[in-house]
């Protein structure tokens, strides 16, 4: 689960949140070193609650790196209803950083079992 590949500046993680802190690593990279390019970090709601990927964010805005965070909400982190361990607005918590933040496509809650 742990990949990297230097030709292509890409990396994945199994870590829960390890996704931001690479992204914001490949932002200040590509500022310096590849101005155009972008950086995306692809995670669910959950890591939205860990500390690595919050200081992602705030570093993407004080530093002005070129990146892209994409949050998933599926209303699970892994086996553990969001709304049980999450408290505010997923976007509420990413705008307050100064960055824009959108909603791409309403979630539609599902019926478990």
């Amino acid at each position: 689960m742990h990949l990297f590949s230097k030709a292509h500046m890409a990396a994945s993680s199994g870590i829960v949140g390890a996704a931001g802190p690479a992204a914001s690593g490949f932002g200040l990279a590509a500022k310096h070193l590849r101005p155009g390019k972008v950086a995306i970090a692809f995670f669910g709601e959950g890591a939205m609650n860990q500390g690595m990927l919050l200081e992602s964010l705030n570093l993407a805005v004080a530093w002005n790196l070129p990146v892209v965070f994409v949050c998933k909400d599926n209303a699970w982190a892994i086996t553990t209803p969001s709304s049980s361990v999450t408290g505010g607005a997923l976007l509420d918590r990413a705008a307050s950083f100064g960055m824009p933040a959108v909603q791409a496509i309403e979630h539609k809650k599902l019926d478990h079992c």
